[in-house]
C-alpha cells in the first residue's frame, strides 16, 4: 500500500509555478487509482473511468498532479510503479492535448518539473529507477518533439551541464 505522497511538500521542487499546491485529498485518490492499475487483479476499465472522470475534474491541473506524483518517485513511501503509471498517463496526456489542451502555465510548471526530476541523480549520476528515467526521458522528446528547443531553452545547457559536457 503506497503512503501520504502529500507528507512532502506539495510543490515540485524546483518547479516554476510555486502558487499550485496539491490537494492531498486529490493526491489520495489518484494514487489509490495508478496503485489499481498496475494491479494484474484490478477492474482496469473501471480504474480507467475512474481517471477520466477525475481528469475532467481537475481539468488543466490534472497534469501538475501526475507531474507532481512522478517527481515522488525518490519518496520510499510511494510504489516506483505508481510513479512511473503517473509519467506514463502524463506522456498520454501530453500526445493528445498538449498542444492545445494545456495551459501555458502547466506547461511551464510541467517542464519545469521534469527537468528538475532529470537532474535528480545519486551522487555516481544514477537514478533511482530504471523505469521512471525511460518514462521520464520519453516525456522530454514528446514534448521537444511537440514544440521544438525553442520553446524549451534551458533544456540542453542543463542537460549537458548534468552529463559533464
Amino acid at each position: 500500500m503506497a503512503s501520504d505522497p502529500s507528507s512532502t511538500s506539495s510543490t515540485p521542487a524546483g518547479s516554476p509555478n510555486s502558487s499550485w499546491s496539491a490537494d492531498p485529498d486529490v493526491l489520495k485518490t489518484l494514487v489509490g487509482l495508478l496503485s489499481s492499475s498496475v494491479d494484474p487483479f484490478a477492474n482496469h476499465s473501471e480504474v480507467y473511468r475512474q481517471l477520466q472522470q477525475l481528469q475532467a475534474h481537475l481539468q488543466g491541473d490534472f497534469e501538475l498532479y501526475l507531474v507532481f506524483l512522478m517527481a515522488q518517485w525518490n519518496n520510499p513511501g510511494l510504489r516506483v510503479e505508481v510513479c512511473q503509471a503517473a509519467g506514463l498517463l502524463l506522456k498520454q496526456s501530453v500526445k493528445s492535448k498538449y498542444k492545445d489542451g494545456v495551459p501555458e502555465s502547466a506547461k511551464g510548471f510541467v517542464k519545469g518539473a521534469l527537468l528538475n526530476m532529470f537532474l535528480q541523480t545519486d551522487g555516481n549520476g544514477q537514478y533511482k529507477s530504471k523505469a521512471v528515467q525511460n518514462t521520464l526521458g520519453a516525456l522530454i522528446s514528446t514534448i521537444v518533439g511537440f514544440e521544438g528547443l525553442s520553446k524549451w531553452p534551458d533544456l540542453l545547457s542543463k542537460m549537458m551541464a548534468q552529463l559533464g559536457g
